[in-house]
């Protein structure tokens, strides 16, 4: 072919995660397997299929040296598997912003009871003055 080496990096899940021609990086890492040393000059010359799919999933593993498809069932379940999406800016705004309100609410709600409780306690207080003038009837 052309004389150039190429690479695959795998995960610890042994998840094909990056390939690669020697000429193009210089990383060099204990994952990486070279995989052909008479290739092409890029790699996706090499390698036509696609590696990753829509949802961003690798669509291959390394297993005793060959390469295997992932099958359907283990992709579906890695993604059954993911941490959920984090909120956006917008939505995580949204959320505070609600929470901002409804503690608002509180606070004057527990205002207009202060409220109510002190025209109790002096109403009370004038009905103990009457009682202690003796104006009780």
């Amino acid at each position: 072919m052309d004389g150039y080496k190429l690479y695959i990096r795998v995960d610890d899940q042994q998840r094909i995660i990056d390939g690669y021609a020697d000429w193009q990086t210089d990383k060099r890492s204990a994952d990486e397997i070279l995989i052909c040393e008479d290739g092409p000059r890029h790699f996706q010359l090499y390698w036509t299929e696609r590696m990753i799919n829509d949802r961003g999933q690798h669509l291959y593993k390394w297993i005793n040296g060959q390469r295997a498809e992932r099958s359907l069932d283990e992709l579906d379940a890695e993604w059954a598997a993911r941490p959920p999406t984090p909120p956006t800016d917008a939505e995580r705004i949204d959320q505070l912003t609600a929470q901002n309100a409804t503690m608002l609410m509180d606070a004057a709600n527990k205002a207009v009871q202060i409220v109510q409780q002190q025209q109790m306690i002096a109403s009370l207080m004038m009905t103990v003055a009457q009682l202690k003038a003796g104006g009780a009837e």
